[in-house]
């Protein structure tokens, strides 16, 4: 009996045998899994998660053993569920492993369910997200029964461009008048290439939208997602950080989207920033005990509703089905209980905010 053989049968009792079209050559970590190959068309699966802890650290040795060196998959997985730190040139070098080339650029992507999965529609859920996935060297893992985390290369990023995020207004201060020809060139080339990668970014949010339908169709999860800036390779390692903020912030502050993205957070990046108790004071402050109490949920609906549909009387009448003078009759009494009167512009735009904040759970999150 080989090596590979007295190993499986040691760890028969945590997997099970599949038959697969193609077998790998050595033990790998594949999305939570370890595959040990067995035959032409036959593997173990064991869920490194039912394995106890010093067998998973053995198995992990052994597979470094044998294939000369740590999996880069695993490595990167690990990384992604948050289990390990990548510190340094560790991240490109192991999705250089992976064939990722030193031009690429990526994103990630956190999808959590409304309510966690029991361990068995989890894996479901990662199997059938790993389907979905196209491109190869993309690297998924999960997190506990309620995230999965998705690494994706979306193409390359040119020497010298800034991919959308942060850092992508740098290139309209270098662009100066007195630019020669060639420069000119070089400047809408940059520019071009952002706009390619936005798109990029745009036509990702309808991608995950469709994972998201598809996990909800067919293992009943509901969910939403976060999705990072595009960074290139050295730089990807913050993209685990933002695709975790977009979906903190996206969800307090526009709830109803199913995918938030960081570029495209707009107010929600602003507010989630704030410390909680700064935010807890700004409520405090134009909606005291007293008059939140008495500003009825019909008042709160209809203050939102005049800010939302440009402080025009006719538009709000109509988008809450009531007629202009009980409109008129509203706005007028949520003067008298707050003090704020919502045909002011910056007093209705305030009242919106601080209803937003107290609707949203914004004045006990982050901070």
């Amino acid at each position: 009996m080989s090596s590979r053989e007295r190993l499986a049968a040691a760890l028969a009792e945590y997997g099970c045998v599949e038959r697969v079209e193609q077998v790998a050559k050595e033990i790998c970590y594949v999305n939570g899994s370890w595959l040990i190959p067995l035959g032409v068309a036959e593997q173990l699966r064991v869920d490194h998660a039912v394995l106890p802890k010093a067998v998973a650290e053995l198995l992990a040795l052994y597979a470094g053993a044998v294939s000369g060196g740590a999996d880069a998959r695993q490595q990167t997985a690990a990384w992604l569920s948050g289990e390990r730190a990548a510190d340094g040139d560790d991240l490109p070098r192991w999705l250089s492993d992976l064939g990722w080339t030193s031009e690429a650029a990526g994103a990630v992507v956190l999808i959590e369910f409304a309510r966690a999965a029991d361990a068995g529609t989890a894996e479901e859920a990662t199997e059938l997200l790993q389907e979905l996935i196209e491109p190869e060297q993309a690297v998924l893992a999960r997190e506990g029964g309620q995230r999965l985390w998705v690494l994706l290369p979306l193409g390359q990023a040119e020497e010298g461009h800034v991919l959308p995020g942060r850092e992508s207004a740098r290139h309209a201060s270098e662009q100066q008048a007195g630019e020669t020809a060639a420069e000119q060139s070089t400047a809408r080339d940059a520019q071009l290439r952002e706009a390619g990668a936005r798109n990029r970014l745009a036509e990702l949010s309808r991608v995950i939208s469709g994972w998201i339908d598809t996990l909800s169709a067919e293992l009943f999860l509901l969910s939403h997602a976060g999705v990072s800036a595009v960074h290139r390779l050295e730089r990807l390692s913050q993209a685990r950080v933002e695709a975790e903020f977009a979906l903190r912030a996206g969800q307090l502050l526009r709830g109803k989207l199913q995918v938030h993205a960081y570029d495209r957070l707009g107010i929600a990046r602003l507010l989630y920033g704030v410390p909680a108790v700064v935010r807890q004071q700004f409520v405090a402050e134009i909606l005291p005990p007293a008059a939140l109490e008495a500003l009825t949920p019909e008042l709160r609906e209809t203050a939102t509703a005049f800010v939302e549909n440009g402080q025009g009387v006719a538009e709000t009448a109509r988008a809450l089905f009531v007629h202009r003078n009980t409109l008129l009759y509203r706005l007028e009494r949520i003067h008298e209980l707050t003090g704020c009167d919502p045909r002011h512009p910056l007093e209705g735009w305030t009242l919106w905010l601080a209803l937003l904040l107290l609707k949203s759970g914004c004045t006990s999150g982050n901070g």
